[in-house]
């Protein structure tokens, strides 16, 4: 049997089928080269597996690390039998995003949405389309936004937190009725106190 992509977006996530492994392998054009969101991922994973959080745990074999060969970035996890889902107003992903959110690293594998952070985001926008389905008026109109938000940012008074950065229906895998949660990283957002 050969491998199987299950996705090609953000990241190429391969099965190794039959091996019930799945390899990841960093193809974002939008990541920075020297910035390396797998090992940010792989080290947020191997915490929270260690605490048995909600996810997807990375494969034991190969050893969990970020296999890399010049600019080309590889981890490899864990496969889960069923599919993803958009199972998102279910109880039981309330329950498992509480647990991820509690088992979550507050310190050193957590990114901080910074003023640095915001900078990075404007600099997708500030050098033209970042994608080949924005025109330049989208850029305009979201660094317009972009700016306004900032600004509004700036008013309120928050305390960081850590969370799951993307929750949505393809992120969620479902086994036996529970939900595991995969491709994250987290950030700490800021949130009222």
């Amino acid at each position: 049997m050969p491998p199987i992509v299950l996705k090609d977006s953000n990241n190429t996530i391969i099965h190794l089928a039959p091996s019930p492994v799945v390899a990841k392998v960093a193809t974002s054009t939008l990541r920075k080269q020297h910035v390396s969101s797998l090992e940010h991922e792989l080290n947020v994973a191997l915490h929270l597996a260690s605490s048995d959080a909600p996810i997807v745990p990375p494969s034991r074999e190969p050893p969990p690390a970020v296999y890399r060969d010049g600019n080309l970035e590889v981890t490899f996890w864990h496969t889960a039998p069923e599919k993803s889902g958009r199972k998102i107003d279910h109880p039981e992903l309330i329950v498992a995003v509480q647990a991820f959110i509690l088992l979550s690293p507050t310190t050193g594998a957590a990114s901080n949405l910074s003023p640095k952070k915001y900078e990075e985001c404007y600099s997708l926008l500030d050098s033209g389309p970042s994608s080949a389905e924005l025109s330049l008026a989208d850029c305009k109109f979201l660094r317009q936004v972009y700016g306004h938000l900032c600004a509004r940012l700036q008013t309120f008074d928050y305390e960081c937190g850590p969370a799951h950065e993307e929750i949505h229906g393809g992120n969620v895998l479902w086994r036996d009725g529970k939900p595991l949660l995969i491709d994250f990283r987290v950030v700490a957002l800021r949130r009222a106190r």
